[in-house]
């Protein structure tokens, strides 16, 4: 979920790939950080350090990308770009953004529809977006198992 990734700023969209952060970058940081909690003091509980590592980690998500993730889980049907920005009340941009850096990172499916006009020439392009079926489900804490993708990811990027 954490990742980055170049914007254009008139489109929105992504001009390059979305690069995703290590999984064991992140995991080594928060075992520094763990060792350096308990370094505090000597009554430091285990259990303090991991509820100040856990609030860490739900800070530094991207909520807009958690909440466009949740909206489209919460979806039986395909949302297109503009249903999803009114529902999480932010801009389009944004929203295409936000839906492009998901793609990007294989958690979304992408459908797209044009619209043309009585000449055949297309004045418009829909998206229509709905969440991958073989995606690992972040907001399942029983599962443990990534996508083949996020296997490769993990690997390119240590």
């Amino acid at each position: 979920m954490r990742a980055t990734a170049n914007i254009d700023s008139y489109t929105g969209e992504p001009t390059s790939l979305a690069m995703p952060e290590s999984p064991t970058r992140c995991l080594k940081q928060f075992k520094r950080m763990f060792v350096c909690l308990k370094s505090l003091d000597k009554n430091f509980s285990d259990e303090k350090a991991l509820k100040i590592l856990e609030h860490l980690t739900e800070s530094s998500i991207d909520k807009r990308r958690v909440d466009t993730l949740k909206i489209l889980q919460e979806s039986k049907e395909e949302l297109t770009t503009n249903e999803i920005a009114k529902r999480m009340k932010i801009g389009i941009k944004t929203a295409k953004t936000e839906l492009c850096v998901l793609w990007q990172l294989e958690f979304l499916e992408m459908r797209e529809e044009e619209q043309k006009n009585s000449y055949g020439s297309v004045y418009n392009t829909i998206r229509y977006w709905k969440v991958r079926q073989n995606s690992y489900d972040i907001f399942d804490s029983k599962q443990k198992t990534l996508s083949p993708h996020q296997k490769a990811n993990s690997k390119v990027h240590k």
